[in-house]
């Protein structure tokens, strides 16, 4: 018993220094792994709100006999069976932010009342409210000027292929995935989108 006092007292000092260095070290490590996570976190953010362009559209007209809905550019929206009832205290002049969906169909995001239909093109925009791709960079880093004077790039390039300049229509939304460019540019000539990082 002695014996083992003795050896105790002996090897206590070790013993409280080898628990200091460990603590230390899980601390550290602990910092190390916040400093590491915060880029990450920070990045997805910038689909979520952060540094994002956030288009807008007034909506003109609601017809609820043909489930439609018209914004002021004299886009026409054919909305689904199952959401059209959202819209029942919707008004004139509210705004909408567009979205993707599952293939062609897009989320309308009615800003004011924080509710979503889901919908798809069944008309263009009208000649005096279209917005057209001006110039399209096909290839080396890929870019879009728009006729309102916005500029954008992509990484989407097969889809952008696709695009005709001067005469296709362009509507201008935002990507609600963490995964991706933070916004959307909706080719409704071609009946698709792509994902977009705004340059100007």
């Amino acid at each position: 018993m002695l014996r083992k006092l003795i050896c105790l007292l002996v090897l206590m000092p070790f013993i409280s220094t080898y628990a200091v260095d460990s603590a230390s070290h899980r601390k550290q490590k602990t910092k190390q792994c916040v400093k590491k996570s915060r880029p990450r976190l920070a990045k997805k953010c910038l689909n979520l709100g952060f540094n994002q362009h956030i288009p807008t559209y007034r909506i003109a007209t609601i017809d609820e006999d043909e489930k439609k809905i018209a914004t002021e550019d004299e886009t026409v929206w054919r909305v689904s069976d199952s959401t059209f009832s959202k819209t029942a205290n919707w008004k004139s002049g509210e705004s909408i932010i567009l979205s993707p969906n599952k293939g062609a169909t897009y989320r309308l995001t009615n800003k004011e009342r924080k509710e979503f239909i889901i919908a798809y093109v069944c008309q263009s925009p009208s000649e005096e409210g279209a917005v057209r791709a001006n110039f399209i960079e096909y290839h080396r880093d890929p870019m879009i000027l728009l006729t309102d004077g916005s500029q954008w790039t992509t990484d989407t390039t097969p889809e952008l292929l696709k695009w005709t300049k001067g005469s296709d229509s362009i509507l201008q939304g935002v990507n609600t995935s963490w995964l991706g460019a933070p916004n959307i540019l909706i080719n409704v000539s071609k009946g698709n989108h792509i994902l977009v990082w705004r340059k100007a």
